[in-house]
C-alpha cells in the first residue's frame, strides 16, 4: 500500500511535470527528471557545484561536463563560438556559471547575460550550474567554453597564447 502510495505522488510529479507546473523534480534518492526545450530527461542529481580550479598547461581538468586542456602554442584566429580559443598568457581559473554573469562577446555590442546564451545553446536549467566559465585574474570572463568568446585577452595572432580546447568527458 505505502508502495503504491509512492508511486502514484511520482507519477502525480510527472504529470505536473510534463503540464509545465514544473521544471524539474526529485523522483527518487538518485533520480531526477526535468523538461527542457520539449525534451523530458532523466538524471542522476547533479549535486554541488564543482570547486574553481586554475587552468594550466598540460594535464586536462575535468569540470561538470566538460574537460578543458591549455598549452602554450601560436595564437589562431579567434572566432565567437566554439569549443577551443587562445588568451594571453597569464592565470586563469575555471568556475561555474553565476546567475548575473555577463560576457561581452567578441565581435558583439555591449554585454550579454551569460544565462540567456545558455538558454539559446540549449543548455537545460539542471546543467548549468555545473557549465564552466572562465575568467581572468580580474575576474572578467574569457570564454564560456562552446557557447562564446569575450574580447578580452584576445592574443595577437601569431604570438604565443595560452590555447585552450574543451569536450565532453
Amino acid at each position: 500500500r505505502r508502495r503504491r502510495r509512492r508511486r502514484a505522488r511520482r507519477l502525480a510529479a510527472v504529470d505536473r511535470l510534463l503540464s509545465g507546473r514544473d521544471a524539474r523534480i526529485r523522483l527518487a534518492a538518485g533520480l531526477e527528471a526535468e523538461l527542457a526545450f520539449g525534451r523530458l530527461a532523466f538524471r542522476l542529481p547533479a549535486g554541488p557545484a564543482p570547486e574553481w580550479v586554475t587552468l594550466g598547461q598540460g594535464a586536462g581538468i575535468t569540470f561538470g561536463p566538460l574537460t578543458l586542456r591549455a598549452a602554450l602554442a601560436p595564437a589562431p584566429v579567434l572566432v565567437r563560438e566554439g569549443w577551443s580559443t587562445a588568451m594571453d598568457p597569464g592565470q586563469y581559473t575555471v568556475r561555474a556559471w553565476h546567475s548575473g554573469d555577463r560576457i561581452r562577446p567578441l565581435g558583439g555590442r555591449g554585454h550579454r547575460q551569460v544565462s540567456v546564451l545558455l538558454r539559446e545553446a540549449r543548455i537545460a536549467p539542471g546543467r548549468r550550474s555545473h557549465w564552466p566559465v572562465v575568467v581572468d585574474a580580474d575576474a572578467t570572463i574569457v570564454w564560456v567554453p562552446g557557447i562564446c568568446r569575450s574580447d578580452a585577452r584576445i592574443p595577437t595572432e601569431g604570438t604565443e597564447a595560452l590555447c585552450a580546447h574543451a569536450a565532453f568527458a
